[in-house]
């Protein structure tokens, strides 16, 4: 305490001065509007720049938590478009029919750029992933399970050019083919629509819902190139995927209820 006294009274005189400008400075900013003004201001910049680096801080550290929320929540919208998709088109005997429930998984790996390309998701050993199960993304298709074990998932990508969606042009309905050629990562072909059905550049192709694997709707790609050569039955088109297969982080796994017995029963017709 003697100590912090003493060095009280050695700089007494440099408090003083302090103090008197201190004093000063109080008198200019609130007997003098503009100085008043010019305070205001930059101790409101100052503030708002502090808060907002305080904030920019606050939400990267909770971006995990709120990444988490927004795939939980798209989980749950996605599962009710799936089976809305069942309802608007009850007429058609599609897998529309069966009832589609959604996994939440994560991707810990993926390629893009090799001739065969795949994913490796992890899972939770409770959502009981099969073989078989499509796989999309919160823009589209990404692909068809391949193998799965307790914590995780290979899965064929649709940068694969042995995976082959059953497609349809959404403007009019017609049915197609979707078939990675081995080359663009952000392209694929689109095969097999007939050339008395129009395709145009700007054409959403969707998933068709036949194959079982994938509900009726699911976005694919836009039409990037629609050529008709005069010797073709079918157009000459490619579409722009639209999943980034280059930062997809986040995926969902389609369950489809009822897809085994369909599966079978289908196999009785075309066997005999």
């Amino acid at each position: 305490m003697l100590q912090l006294l003493d060095f009280l009274y050695r700089q007494r005189i440099f408090l003083l001065f302090l103090l008197l400008e201190g004093i000063s400075f109080w008198l200019i900013i609130s007997y003098n509007y503009r100085y008043n003004t010019y305070f205001l201001n930059s101790s409101n910049r100052i503030t708002g720049e502090i808060s907002e680096t305080f904030g920019n801080i606050q939400d990267f550290l909770n971006l995990q938590r709120a990444n988490k929320e927004l795939a939980e929540e798209n989980l749950i919208l996605r599962s009710a478009l799936a089976n809305q998709a069942r309802e608007s088109r009850r007429e058609i005997e599609t897998a529309d029919s069966a009832l589609f429930t959604l996994a939440l998984a994560n991707v810990v790996n993926a390629s893009h750029r090799k001739a065969q390309n795949f994913l490796t998701l992890r899972l939770d050993p409770s959502d009981s992933i099969r073989p078989g199960m499509g796989v999309i993304s919160s823009k589209g298709v990404v692909g068809t399970v391949k193998s799965v074990s307790k914590h995780f998932a290979t899965v064929v990508s649709l940068l694969h050019p042995r995976l082959l969606v059953s497609g349809r042009v959404e403007r009019n309905d017609a049915l197609a083919t979707v078939q990675w050629n081995g080359q663009n990562p952000l392209e694929a072909e689109l095969k097999y629509v007939p050339r008395h059905l129009e395709l145009n550049t700007g054409d959403r192709v969707v998933t068709s819902g036949f194959d079982s694997t994938y509900p009726a709707g699911v976005l694919i790609g836009v039409v990037s190139v629609s050529e008709l050569k005069r010797e073709n039955p079918f157009y000459t088109a490619r579409i722009r995927l639209a999943t980034d297969f280059t930062s997809v982080k986040t995926v969902y796994v389609i369950k489809v209820k009822g897809k085994t017995e369909k599966k079978n029963l289908e196999e009785e017709v075309f066997n005999e």
